[in-house]
């Protein structure tokens, strides 16, 4: 259960202000119906096709009907998300997130100077970050699943509990990598949907931080048929998913980037000039002696060094620096 009482307004007003639906598609009143029949039997692929983007709307599309307000975002569609670190990293061949739509901030979002402090952490097209879900897309906060039978659901559940667990640990780290983690303590930071051709499963994600353990949990923010009642609340999806792009995501972008403006500035300077071969800096050293591993002029950290470099404390050996719950 979340115990922030700034969470549990910010889900209830995502839920409640008002968004205006499409004006015309197949949750039309005349079409509603059919539609909801002819997908009864139907596969993931048609459901995604005939009603995706009527539960949740494509932040790129609305962007380009004229909302540039939504001009910060990109998004994936089928995606891998290549450059994450997975939680199953420590594997020979690790499993990474590859949601039906994903949803993060694109490189323009941020400044130059902004990049700049990022860019040890985030490496080149082959590299692999906290901060990153693909070289396009920094720190992803809202993922969606589509899956069809008995069970389909929960697999959904299964498949964006993998990928938002990611999506906190960046945000986490970003802030444990500035000493600022209290802040995020019980707070909602990221979001998720679940769907069939009947049914929505929506979740909130947030962790909790103790001083040697991170734990993420997920809060139901509702479940609901959308075919009951006539359809009355087919628009509900639609309307939270609105919601987080256009009253969620300005502030969520601000608090990440006033982490992102308390990263090292020279932190790029002192790894370049160790590789080559230049005296070392203060901060140099303690960047390589928390296991960074340089190529290309680019340093990344591993989860244990994050956490130290932020804190300056040692983990009791064993402990897990996340869990997902």
């Amino acid at each position: 259960m979340i115990h922030t009482k700034k969470s549990r307004e910010l889900c209830k007003k995502l839920l409640e202000q008002k968004q205006l639906p499409p004006i015309d598609s197949l949750f039309r009143d005349d079409l509603f119906d059919e539609t909801c029949r002819d997908l009864q039997t139907r596969n993931e692929a048609r459901v995604l096709r005939d009603i995706g983007m009527l539960l949740v709307p494509s932040a790129e599309t609305l962007r380009k009907l004229g909302d540039k307000s939504l001009g910060s975002l990109i998004e994936s569609v089928n995606e891998s998300w290549s450059n994450c670190i997975p939680l199953d990293a420590t594997r020979l061949t690790p499993t990474r997130p590859q949601p039906d739509y994903s949803l993060g901030f694109r490189r323009e979002a941020f400044t130059e100077e902004q990049l700049q402090r990022l860019e040890p952490f985030i490496g080149d097209v082959f590299s692999r970050s906290y901060f990153a879900a693909t070289y396009r897309m920094y720190f992803p906060f809202f993922a969606s699943e589509a899956k069809c039978g008995r069970e389909g659901l929960d697999v959904a559940d299964r498949q964006n509990a993998h990928s938002m667990a990611i999506a906190v640990t960046a945000v986490v780290e970003l802030f444990k990598a500035v000493g600022r983690e209290k802040e995020l303590d019980g707070e909602i930071l990221v979001f998720s949907v679940s769907h069939d051709n009947e049914s929505v499963r929506i979740y909130g994600w947030y962790p909790t931080i103790s001083v040697y353990k991170t734990t993420i949990h997920r809060h139901t923010i509702r479940k609901f048929n959308f075919t009951e009642l006539d359809g009355r609340d087919r628009w509900a999806t639609d309307t939270f998913t609105k919601n987080v792009y256009r009253v969620y995501m300005p502030g969520f972008l601000g608090l990440i980037q006033s982490a992102v403006d308390q990263l090292p500035h020279d932190l790029l300077c002192g790894i370049r000039s160790d590789l080559g071969g230049s005296e070392n800096s203060g901060l140099s050293q303690q960047l390589e002696s928390q296991s960074i591993s340089a190529a290309n002029g680019l340093g990344q950290m591993t989860p244990d060094s994050f956490g130290q470099l932020s804190s300056k404390r040692q983990k009791p050996a064993g402990d897990s620096a996340t869990d997902v719950s």
